[in-house]
């Protein structure tokens, strides 16, 4: 069997004012009105989702420091005891103070193409051909300014998805899908989300298949911004890419 390779790329985020980029971050401070004291971040959802999905599925993630170095080891050995107690903020803590930029999930399915024709004996037999699906997801926090508000934060997620076909006797790409690009965000520390309008731009998608025919790259470039209020614009990151590469089981 022939492995899936892929390559974690998540690129390098531009901000203007922020320098430490936690893959996810809390969504605001609480007050404790008795004593005036800060209790412990509110942790969002989208962040308790990615942290269990990550333990649930250690092996499909990797995850870099913000110079691109996978620390995925390091990160499973110093917060499984976190997670096994649910001490999110911990979790948080550890991301923040690492500086860990991002969080990426590498998946593959595949099925076999329509059964036809049959053997010597007039049993069916299937097509030497199978469909393989893969896709890469991205983890990250990105912010932007606005004159109206401030510093805005955003919990991002970029999916790159593509499919190709390939000849299961002798592995050779034959076709392919894709790839596509998808893209969903939280609000870290903003309320006035009716507001706010966060999107990918000017993007470009590439699939690139080499002489041999025994791998297959898909590529996406990419741009993260926004309005508020319509009327101002937000810039989140620029230049963002994600890449992924498939080669047949």
């Amino acid at each position: 069997m022939k492995k899936i390779l892929s390559i974690f790329i998540c690129g390098v985020m531009l901000f203007t004012t922020m320098s430490v980029t936690p893959v996810y971050a809390t969504t605001k401070k609480t007050v404790d009105a008795a004593n005036n004291s800060e209790n412990s971040y509110r942790i969002s959802k989208k962040f308790t989702s990615v942290i269990e999905d990550y333990f649930k599925n250690q092996t499909a993630y990797t995850v870099l420091d913000e110079t691109g170095n996978e620390i995925s080891n390091a990160f499973y050995k110093d917060n499984i005891e976190n997670y096994n107690s649910s001490d999110f903020a911990a979790i948080e803590k550890y991301i923040s103070n690492k500086k860990i930029s991002c969080l990426s999930k590498f998946t593959v399915t595949k099925e076999p193409l329509n059964m036809s024709g049959s053997g010597l004996n007039g049993e069916m037999t299937p097509y030497a051909f199978e469909r393989q699906y893969i896709s890469k997801e991205d983890n990250y926090v990105a912010y932007a300014n606005s004159s109206a508000y401030g510093t805005i934060g955003i919990n991002c997620t970029a999916t790159l998805s593509g499919s190709f076909i390939y000849n299961a006797n002798t592995g050779i790409i034959t076709g392919y899908s894709g790839p596509t690009l998808s893209f969903d965000y939280e609000p870290l520390n903003f309320d006035d989300t009716s507001s706010l309008n966060v999107s990918p731009d000017n993007v470009s998608t590439s699939a690139k298949i080499p002489s041999s025919k025994y791998s297959i790259t898909f590529t996406a470039n990419y741009d993260v911004l926004g309005t508020y209020n319509v009327a101002f614009p937000l810039t989140f990151a620029k230049n963002k890419r994600i890449t992924m590469t498939g080669v047949p089981e």
